[in-house]
């Protein structure tokens, strides 16, 4: 086999455990936040794609938070997450700031 040959292998291999990793993962994602995905379907009935901004919206279903403190929010589902993303820049000093 040439060098072009195994790396081409070498590619389609890493592409295969990709989509492997990625089924995995989202099948993990949805059995974690049935809850999200039952709101999502609920909040779809009165709000385009379900959500307040079409960034939140993303396969198989947006989390639905239902709490947030400082740089934590959880969901639903009561999964814990760190809000990396600051509710767009606007909570810079965390969510509920005295």
């Amino acid at each position: 086999m040439s060098s072009t040959e195994s790396a081409i292998s070498s590619a389609h291999s890493l592409g295969w455990r990709a989509k492997e990793i990625t089924q995995r993962e989202v099948a993990r994602y949805a059995e974690r936040t049935r809850g999200s995905q039952k709101a999502s379907v609920r909040a779809r009935l009165v709000m385009p794609l379900g959500v307040p901004s079409s960034f939140q919206a993303y396969d198989p279903h947006p989390i639905v938070v239902k709490a947030a403190r400082g740089a934590n929010m959880w969901d639903v589902d009561d999964n814990e997450y760190v809000d990396y993303d600051m509710g767009f820049g606007a909570l810079f000093s965390g969510h509920v700031n005295p």
